[in-house]
C-alpha cells in the first residue's frame, strides 16, 4: 500500500450531537408504548463530523466547516472534535439557532434515527467563505437532504473547489422525505461518489458514467465500485462482536477517500475502507473506536491468514 503522504482535507457539513440509545435486541417504537434500552450516551453526531474524525484518525489534516449554536451542545461538539484532532477554526457559532441533535435507537442489526435539525438546516453558503478552498486539497460534502439551507449551493461549492484545484467527494445521505430530487445536479462536480444501496438506486443511470469513482456500500456485505469503468468488489471483514453500527458508513467513506488520496491501487481501496467501517463498530458511537492505518492493515492481514 502507498505511504500516508501529507493529506489535507476540508469537510463542509452538519454539526450535531447524537443521543444514542442502545438495545441488545431489535426494538420497534410504537405510539403509546414505552421501550427500555440498556445504555444511553451523548456523542459526536453527523455524517460529516464522523467522516472528519476518521480522516484525522488516519493522519490527515482536516478542517471542518459548519455552524453550531451558542449552547452546551455546541460547546460539547466543538470540544469533542478538537480532541479528535479536527481543526474547527472555520466553524461559526450561531446565537439564534440551537445546535442540532439526533436520537439514535440502535441495536446490533439496525438503527432508527430521529433528528431535530437546528443549525444543520440553518447553515448557508454564507458560512463557506473563499478561505475554505485554501484550507485543503480535497473537499468532502455529505448529508445533502438534511442541510436544507446549504444544499442548493452544493453544485456551486463543488465547482468553486474544482476551480481551486481540489478533488471532491460526496455522500448524499438518505432523503427523509424520499423525494430524491436535486442531488443529481451535484454529481457532475464529484470525483468520488459514495452511496449506500438505497441512495445509489436513485441516481439516474445516465449520470453514473460521469463519475470517475462510484462506490456502492452494501453494509455488512462489503462494497462495490466502478473505478474509471472497471468494476471491483470486496467483502467486509467480520468482527467477533458488533457493539454499534452508528457511523460505520461514514468511517468507510473517510477511509476510502484517504486511501484514494494516498495513491493506493484500485483493488486496495475497498478492502481498506471496509476494514475501517468494520473497526468502527467495536465500540459505542461513530467515533469512539475508529481505526488507525495500522489497525486497518492488521485486520486485513488477519483476513489473508
Amino acid at each position: 500500500m502507498a505511504g500516508e503522504g501529507n493529506i489535507r482535507a476540508v469537510v463542509i457539513g452538519e454539526s450535531n450531537v447524537d443521543l444514542i440509545l442502545r438495545s441488545s435486541r431489535p426494538v420497534e417504537p410504537r405510539p403509546g408504548r414505552e421501550i427500555e434500552v440498556e445504555d444511553a450516551e451523548i456523542v459526536i453526531g453527523s455524517s460529516s463530523a464522523i467522516f472528519a474524525c476518521q480522516m484525522a484518525r488516519l493522519g490527515a489534516t482536516v478542517n471542518f466547516v459548519s455552524r453550531v449554536g451558542n449552547d452546551a451542545l455546541g460547546t460539547f461538539f466543538l470540544d469533542s472534535m478538537r480532541r479528535k484532532g479536527v481543526e474547527t477554526g472555520l466553524v461559526r457559532i450561531s446565537s439564534d439557532v440551537p445546535t442540532g441533535i439526533t436520537v439514535s435507537l440502535s441495536s446490533p442489526a439496525e438503527r432508527a434515527l430521529v433528528t431535530y435539525p437546528g443549525t444543520i438546516a440553518a447553515t448557508t453558503a454564507a458560512d463557506v467563505p473563499d478561505s475554505v478552498f485554501a484550507a485543503g486539497a480535497h473537499l468532502h460534502l455529505a448529508s445533502y437532504f438534511l442541510q436544507k439551507g446549504l444544499r442548493k449551493s452544493f453544485p456551486d461549492i463543488l465547482s468553486r473547489a474544482k476551480k481551486a484545484g481540489m478533488t471532491t467527494s460526496f455522500d448524499s445521505g438518505c432523503d427523509p422525505e424520499e423525494n430524491w430530487q436535486g442531488f443529481e445536479e451535484v454529481i457532475p462536480h464529484v470525483d468520488v461518489l459514495l452511496l449506500n444501496e438505497v441512495e445509489a438506486a436513485n441516481v439516474p443511470e445516465s449520470l453514473k458514467p460521469r463519475v470517475p469513482v462510484f462506490v456502492r456500500k452494501l453494509g455488512a456485505q462489503g462494497a462495490e465500485m466502478v473505478f474509471k469503468g472497471a468494476k471491483f468488489s470486496s467483502p467486509a471483514p467480520r468482527m467477533d462482536k458488533v457493539v454499534d453500527t452508528t457511523g460505520a458508513g461514514d468511517s468507510f467513506d473517510a477511509a476510502f477517500v484517504y486511501a484514494w488520496l494516498s495513491g493506493m491501487k484500485p483493488d486496495e481501496l475497498l478492502p481498506f475502507a471496509c476494514a475501517a467501517g468494520t473497526l468502527s463498530t467495536r465500540g459505542k458511537g461513530g467515533t469512539a473506536t475508529q481505526g488507525t492505518v495500522r489497525e486497518i492493515v492488521e485486520l486485513l492481514g488477519k483476513g489473508d491468514a
